[in-house]
Formats: structure tokens, C-alpha cells, sequence
């Protein structure tokens, strides 16, 4: 069923300026206002049916589809389909780089590194290596070595050759916080930090990082060409 809203206006448009308010009849002259007087007519004639004879004078008419019967009938859209489930995942850590530990080679970053030196039946960590051909293939102070068969202590090919240390040892760290606590990190070894300067060798005094240092004000207080000056402190160029 269709129904029309009376909207009362205190300005109207100029087409219904023609609107003769005592006689109840339209006295229009424009093919406009001939073309709306449809809506408007029917408009009217609910105006004389409620004997509003105000709403009569201003009115006009906007023609709605509204639901009509009880609401349970009404059209409703349809509801949202509920969000997919949420997929859980374990994070996936992060590869191991060159002489970080590690159990077995998977654990390693980049094609061909191996798990060199860990023992599945001790539980022995391990460090990555990284597949190399030459020396030139490693990072700095590594070098490229053919790696042994732990079992027969030989040269197996079917493994290739790794990245090493050229120390032959792993560093420790490589910053304070790798250390434990008391300890810092030095040359990549943890080692154990200054309390105070009786703990630094003669001319060195102990900084509040737990370091010894020789204590400058400028580069010449150093007395090394290989030493500057910065924060108090000696320190390598």
C-alpha cells in the first residue's frame, strides 16, 4: 500500500505560490505544477479527510513505500555472515646466523649452513656455519674450512666446506646483554666487570659500564695513535 507524508512548510517552493488557501481548489498555470498535481490531489484529499483545513493550504506530498502490515512482516535485510574462524599458528623463529648455537641444521640461515658440533645424544649445542668455497666467501676474522665427519674425524665431501671462526672458537657474545649479570662483553667473551678502579690496571679507572679505561680529556692524553678520546675515555679509532 502506498502512503504519503504531510509535510507542513513555512516557505514553499514557487509552484504551490499559486495555491488559493480559501476555496479548497488548486489555481495553477504551469505545466510544472499540472505535472505534480497527481501526488498533490491525493494529497488534498487526505487533508479532508482528517478536516485539517491548514495542512490543506501548505501542503505537499512525498510519496514513500512503508510496510503496512504488523512488523514481524516487514522485509529485513539479511544478517552478516558471521567472520571465518581464526586460523592460531606458532610463530616461526627467526634462522640462526653464522656461530649462533643451534641443535641441528635446519636451524641455520642461509642454503647449505650447517649445525656444526652438535650432539643429539648429549644434548650439545652446536654453532651455524655457512656454506663457502674460499675464504673470500666468509665473513671477516672466518675462515673457510672442510668440514670433518665427527665420527671418523675426516674430511667428508659429501659436507663441503663452512664458514669458521679463524680462532677456531665461536664468540661468546656480542653485547652486554648476552652476558649474565656482572658481566659484560668483551672481545666477544663475557668477562667479569669492574666494581671499582682497584679491579683496572694502573692509569685506568672503572667506568660506570663496569669497563676499564684510561680516563682523557682530549686524544693526545691517550698516548696511543690507535686510541681517541671520547666520552672521558680512551677508546679504540
Amino acid at each position: 500500500m502506498r502512503s504519503f507524508s504531510l509535510i507542513a512548510l513555512a516557505t514553499l517552493p514557487a509552484c504551490f505560490t499559486n495555491w488559493t488557501p480559501d476555496i479548497g481548489k488548486q489555481a495553477r498555470t504551469s505545466s510544472t505544477e499540472q505535472a505534480s498535481s497527481s501526488c498533490d490531489d491525493q494529497c488534498k484529499e487526505d487533508c479532508d479527510d482528517i478536516n485539517d483545513r491548514k495542512a490543506y493550504d501548505k501542503c505537499i506530498s512525498v510519496c514513500t513505500d512503508v510496510c503496512v502490515t504488523d512488523e514481524a512482516s516487514c522485509p529485513r535485510p539479511e544478517p552478516a555472515p558471521p567472520p571465518a574462524p581464526c586460523k592460531s599458528c606458532t610463530p616461526v623463529p627467526p634462522k640462526a646466523a653464522i656461530c649462533e648455537p643451534c641443535q641441528k641444521n635446519e636451524e641455520c640461515a642461509g642454503t647449505g649452513s650447517l649445525c656444526l658440533g652438535a650432539d643429539a645424544a648429549t644434548s650439545t649445542a652446536g654453532h651455524c656455519g655457512q656454506k663457502c668455497t674460499i675464504d673470500c666467501d666468509c665473513p671477516a676474522t672466518y675462515e673457510c674450512r672442510p668440514v670433518t665427519d665427527p665420527k671418523t674425524g675426516r674430511f667428508d665431501a659429501a659436507l663441503g666446506r663452512q664458514c669458521v671462526p679463524a680462532s677456531k672458537q665461536c664468540p661468546q657474545c656480542k653485547a652486554d646483554a648476552d652476558c649474565e649479570a656482572g658481566n659484560i662483553c668483551e672481545a666477544g667473551k663475557c668477562v667479569a666487570a669492574c666494581a671499582d678502579d682497584s679491579a683496572c690496571a694502573a692509569g685506568q679507572r672503572c667506568f660506570e659500564d663496569g669497563r676499564c679505561a684510561v680516563a682523557c680529556c682530549e686524544d693526545k692524553d691517550c698516548g696511543d695513535a690507535t686510541l681517541v678520546c671520547g666520552d672521558g675515555r680512551c677508546v679504540k679509532k
